[in-house]
């Protein structure tokens, strides 16, 4: 068979999926509406904080297994934090996750953890779709699951943030 018509019979198979997004102004194609991002690499919570800067509006929920984040970065960059809950899920992270997606309280999840099983990460999937909520993965490195929508690798130079999109199921790229 030829590789233009696997090609076609791919696209007919499962064609490219284009979600709503959130627009940020780091990222050309924004962040997915009811999908997993994984942002991985050094400067990651900050792209993130800027992301929630530009959306002051957004209800957010900040889980980590162990909490490390630092409330007063979030007030530098002008967040509310009243519109911010932050829990530290220990062993029930992904519980956390989960029932932070189903109460539909959030436009967007945020999760520091290495080690989401891939089942639990199809469970997040499908109640990111259902909720219509944005569920932001913060990795140390690419963990390269397929349920996950967008994969954003994060480097810095000198002092600047730089996003490179290394995945996106139904994007422009």
């Amino acid at each position: 068979m030829e590789t233009s018509a696997l090609e076609k019979l791919r696209q007919l198979v499962a064609p490219p999926v284009a979600r709503e997004t959130f627009t940020f102004t780091l990222l050309s194609d924004g962040i997915p509406i009811g999908a997993i991002t994984e942002l991985c690499g050094r400067g990651k919570t900050e792209f993130t904080v800027r992301f929630l800067a530009e959306h002051p509006e957004f209800t957010v929920a900040w889980i980590e297994k162990s909490f490390s984040a630092y409330p007063f970065a979030f007030l530098q960059q002008n967040l509310d934090l009243k519109k911010i809950l932050f829990l530290e899920g220990s062993k029930d992270i992904e519980w956390c996750i989960y029932q932070s997606l189903r109460s539909q309280s959030f436009d967007v999840v945020v999760s520091y953890c290495e080690d989401i099983s891939l089942r639990s990460l199809r469970r997040i999937q499908l109640q990111a779709e259902k909720s219509r909520s944005a569920f932001l993965w913060l990795t140390d490195g690419l963990k390269n699951s397929w349920p996950v929508y967008q994969r954003v690798a994060i480097h810095r130079d000198a002092g600047t943030i730089i996003p490179t999109v290394l995945k996106n199921r139904g994007g422009s790229l």
